[in-house]
């Protein structure tokens, strides 16, 4: 309805009509259309939902948010056998084997979190406690499985969330650097001299 003139309503006093506006009236007699099609419900809800769920090449870019708003607007105002459609796709994508079967994913997208947070703060708070949830997960419901995706991520962490989590990736390079060997105490055997006497006259030989 937006931009169009003359709108597909006539004018009219709003004031003293049964829809309080233009769009409301819209909303009701395309719902009574619907309501009307002699096919059942579910088949109608689905076919609303395909207009922006697999008509975007028909949809201009720009408009298809006011779309996805209208059919918002359209299943909501309907009876539950039309919308109910929207639940059960809901649930089908939930019990999809990509979520359902690969939930280990989810700890990797922590460690994502993480390093983003680490990039762009130059101190974190709570790192303890972020490793700790770290060492939860891993123990409780990852495992190995993600090692090698989080091994990754921990290599580009600073030193201190590094030092934290060596034991998650149980490699070489996240253990701390070697500290440097301290100079030697006054108890320690000093440097032995020269065996060779420097003021010793030596014989000549004639």
């Amino acid at each position: 309805m937006a931009g169009k003139s003359p709108g597909p309503f006539p004018n009219c006093d709003w004031r003293f009509n049964e829809f309080p506006n233009p769009a409301a009236h819209a909303l009701h007699v395309t719902c009574v259309e619907l309501m009307a099609l002699a096919v059942p419900g579910k088949d109608v809800g689905n076919a609303l939902l395909n207009v922006v769920l697999k008509s975007q090449p028909l949809v201009p870019r720009e408009n298809i948010t006011a779309w996805m708003n209208a059919i918002g607007l359209i299943i909501t105002a309907l009876p539950e056998p039309y919308w109910i459609v929207l639940h059960d796709r809901i649930v089908s994508v939930i019990n999809s084997p990509s979520l359902t079967s690969e939930t280990e994913w989810i700890g990797v997208a922590f460690y994502e979190m993480l390093l983003n947070a680490d990039r762009y703060s130059s101190h974190l708070n709570y790192m303890d406690p972020i490793c700790d949830f770290l060492y939860h997960m891993k123990y409780m419901f990852t495992g190995d499985s993600v090692k090698d995706q989080v091994e990754k991520i921990i290599c580009n962490l600073r030193p201190a969330l590094k030092l934290r989590l060596r034991f998650i990736t149980h490699i070489s390079k996240m253990e701390p650097a070697a500290v440097p060997q301290q100079p030697l105490n006054n108890g320690s055997p000093a440097q032995q001299p020269s065996q060779v006497p420097v003021n010793v006259a030596l014989p000549v030989t004639q």
